[in-house]
């Protein structure tokens, strides 16, 4: 079961009722949406058509197992740029072979966003005349790290959070040993964001960075620069931890600016109210401005002592 994005699967079904299949799909959307996921769907839908009813179940689970012929599947490993045009050329060598047992041969290119330019315009070359019985699937966190010219060429859907409630039901199913109020905490703090929640649920490193966001907007919310200054010491050490902190900082901001203004789509964290009622709303904003700020000079290869010295300007400065 796919959760949320109602508007994206009507998109896909009319997409899969076409006499022909755009040749590029584009599914963007931040990490942790299902994008991965939702192309396996989109895959197994598309090798599936014209087959019996009985035999999609089968077809279907060969693509989540990724063990059917006519799929083939590509996750780059690194960060930024990882995704070189020797991976392109290689996959490219057997696009003009038929399909095995469907009609249509599918490419799934995970996070296209790492692409270097090099190898997006290697696959744009296959995209100028290509094969009528191949279809790529691309899932990229921003469209905007890819050439215009491969974006115009690509039918584009675009996957969103869930609500906090649906979000609560998906952790239930993939987490029934928690408990319903850590259910209920970290679909609020994820923003809807299953696979973000689940790491709340699951992951040491997310857990320690929302303790971390918790901790400095607590000192924040007291006017407390001893505070703020114990929660952000464990990120100078780090640009790892220092971008998961700011990210983590700004996202809980997030939060706190709903359930200030009354926002919120379920019932918030104790935390958060009490956050919420401790800060004006200009103090937020400009809390969260000065997150995204440092976020900006992190991604751009600034210090973390730098960057974080200019969130505590901001934040020291800050008063109500």
């Amino acid at each position: 079961m796919f959760y949320g994005n109602r508007k994206a699967l009507r998109q896909m079904e009319e997409v899969l009722e076409r006499e022909r299949l755009p040749h590029a799909v584009l599914i963007q959307g931040e990490e942790g949406l299902g994008k991965k996921t939702f192309a396996r769907l989109f895959a197994g839908e598309i090798l599936a058509l014209g087959r019996e009813e009985g035999a999609k179940a089968h077809i279907r689970d060969q693509v989540e197992r990724e063990a059917h012929p006519d799929f083939v599947s590509v996750v780059p490993e690194g960060g930024a740029r990882s995704f070189h045009i020797d991976a392109i050329r290689a996959l490219l060598e057997g696009l003009y072979l038929a399909p095995n047992q469907s009609r249509y041969r599918v490419y799934l290119l995970a996070e296209s966003h790492r692409m270097t330019e090099q190898a997006q315009n290697a696959l744009l070359k296959s995209l100028e005349e290509p094969p009528g019985h191949v279809v790529f699937l691309l899932t990229c966190d921003d469209g905007a790290s890819l050439l215009p010219t491969l974006l115009s060429r690509s039918y584009c859907l675009r996957l969103a959070p869930v609500g906090q409630e649906e979000c609560r039901q998906a952790l239930e199913e993939a987490y029934p040993g928690e408990t319903g109020e850590a259910l209920e905490r970290a679909a609020f703090l994820a923003g809807g964001n299953i696979g973000r929640a689940g790491k709340l649920l699951t992951d040491e490193g997310s857990r320690a960075a929302l303790e971390q966001a918790f901790a400095l907007l607590a000192g924040a919310a007291q006017g407390s620069e001893y505070e703020m200054l114990a929660a952000l010491a464990p990120m100078e050490k780090s640009r790892a931890l220092a971008v998961a902190g700011m990210e983590q900082t700004q996202r809980l901001l997030g939060g706190v600016l709903r359930e200030k203004a009354g926002q919120s789509a379920g019932e918030a964290p104790k935390e958060v109210k009490q956050l919420a009622g401790g800060m004006s709303f200009p103090k937020i904003l400009r809390l969260y401005d000065g997150a995204g700020r440092a976020l900006e000079m992190l991604n751009g290869n600034v210090s973390q002592a730098l960057a974080l010295e200019s969130f505590c300007g901001g934040m020291f400065g800050t008063k109500g």
